[in-house]
């Protein structure tokens, strides 16, 4: 699994790819010089997983912070636990698997629902279990509007599109009054 992880981690974090970023494509840089093997392993074992995804992912969290949080104690990485595995998972299984980009996705999340998708954690199984359901539902939106989306990238082009574009959702004052 070392090798494929490194090839996919190649992927993600090649002059080419810039899905996450300079700083965050450093940092794995780094992250990967300083702990050889334990990215790549990890990385391989989630994209060749035979779990759930959700579950998957989860165990490369668990599997990866304490390398992801080493010496960023004052800064913890939880959008790093957040977009590297779900990236990964995109490049692998891109009709059910999102790659996070996290404030897009929770500024689209909650214009759209009115509730956050994270908190202030590692990504757990169940958060991104609710971020899948949350880009199906768009998925099945943008089949009904008839715009024929191929899998969850369309899903996550739309969110990188429109992500400055949206207003959060205004509570109805007569419908949802301020508590008492």
């Amino acid at each position: 699994p070392e090798e494929l992880g490194g090839h996919f981690l190649g992927l993600l974090t090649g002059p080419e790819s810039g899905l996450l970023g300079w700083r965050t494509d450093a940092r794995i840089k780094n992250l990967r010089e300083a702990n050889p093997g334990v990215l790549e392993k990890e990385a391989g074992l989630l994209v060749r997983s035979t779990d759930d995804l959700p579950v998957a992912l989860e165990t490369f969290v668990i599997a990866t912070w304490p390398v992801l949080s080493e010496g960023q104690e004052k800064s913890l990485p939880y959008s790093e636990s957040r977009n590297i595995p779900s990236m990964l998972l995109a490049f692998a299984h891109p009709a059910e698997a999102l790659g996070i980009n996290t404030e897009p996705l929770s500024k689209i999340a909650k214009a759209l629902t009115g509730k956050s998708l994270f908190g202030w954690n590692p990504l757990t199984a169940r958060e991104y279990d609710e971020t899948l359901s949350f880009a199906e539902s768009l998925f099945d939106i943008f089949k009904e509007w008839g715009w024929q989306p191929r899998d969850l990238w369309d899903v996550q082009s739309f969110i990188w599109v429109v992500r400055d574009k949206v207003e959060p959702i205004q509570p109805d004052p007569i419908a949802d009054p301020e508590p008492t």
